[in-house]
């Protein structure tokens, strides 16, 4: 690329008003800045979408990043001493709130919550893809659903049922359907029993899901509801596949890229540098 064509590229990239004279001083090549600065503007695009669609900001704050050091498989992470030995290392250990955020560090918390995603997903191929429960359910009917269906399930498994019982089981399923009008319309519990069972569990794991990643304002029934998982799931991805694009090219552009302001140790800076032309 000429220099004169590279100049207005990368003044179109950077800031405005950015000095590009210490960006040329390096000697490194700035084409190579120009790509990352384009693919950091892709990634600030990711961002703005994922938040506006999900309410995830994949951009995570020192303060939400360590929130989630209560999730073991972020906080501990191998490391090798001198001797070559592993050693597990906790990173909230001499951590403060403020201190901030890696590309390493974003890219460990995507790929976990990439993993939970993943599992969510299959436990919703297996057990809850009819969608039952899905117009019905709300994060504050799962415990309520399960219950009954145990208390069901219980009243069912005496044998011969007697007037009590059977007349309990009435009360329950009347209960559920009050619960779950839509699932229910048309059907009876004993007929659809097991698909409910499995449903519920799935919906439970995601409520579960949901308190494990608060800290990222996660919520999977939302995630469902909105035929959204297999966006959400690409959308880690591909940040992640950018964040390794930018480690990838960052050793040939070392000193251009601090001089533009963009450091590898604080991920605010990436996706800052890519959201003031975006």
């Amino acid at each position: 690329m000429e220099t004169k064509t590279l100049r207005r590229v990368l003044a179109k990239l950077l800031p405005e008003g950015t000095e590009l004279e210490p960006l040329f001083d390096t000697g490194e090549p700035l084409e190579v800045l120009a790509e990352s600065l384009r693919e950091l503007e892709k990634l600030s695009r990711l961002r703005e979408w994922t938040r506006e669609m999900f309410g995830i900001d994949l951009a995570i704050s020192p303060q939400t990043f360590f929130a989630l050091l209560d999730i073991s498989a972020i906080n501990f992470v191998e490391t090798t001493d001198r001797n070559l030995e592993v050693e597990i290392k906790s990173l909230k250990e001499g951590r403060k709130e403020t201190d901030p955020v890696t590309v390493g560090n974003l890219n460990a918390t995507l790929r976990e919550l990439y993993r939970a995603l993943e599992g969510t997903a299959e436990i919703y191929r297996n057990n809850a893809k009819e969608e039952i429960l899905l117009a019905d359910i709300s994060n504050e009917k799962i415990e309520s659903g399960r219950a009954l269906l145990k208390a069901w399930h219980n009243l069912s498994g005496a044998g011969i049922l007697n007037l009590t019982s059977s007349w309990k089981r009435k009360r329950v399923e009347r209960e559920f359907s009050a619960l779950f009008p839509q699932a229910m319309k048309g059907r009876k519990l004993e007929e659809i029993f097991q698909k409910l069972a499995l449903e519920m569990e799935f919906y439970h794991h995601c409520m579960a899901l949901n308190i494990k990643w608060k800290a990222l304002n996660l919520d999977l029934l939302a995630v469902f509801k909105g035929k959204g998982i297999a966006s959400l799931m690409e959308n880690i991805q591909e940040v992640g596949n950018l964040l390794w694009n930018v480690v990838y090219k960052h050793p040939k552009i070392s000193q251009s890229s601090e001089r533009a302001g963009l450091q590898l140790d604080d991920v605010n800076t990436l996706f800052s540098a890519g959201a003031k032309k975006s």
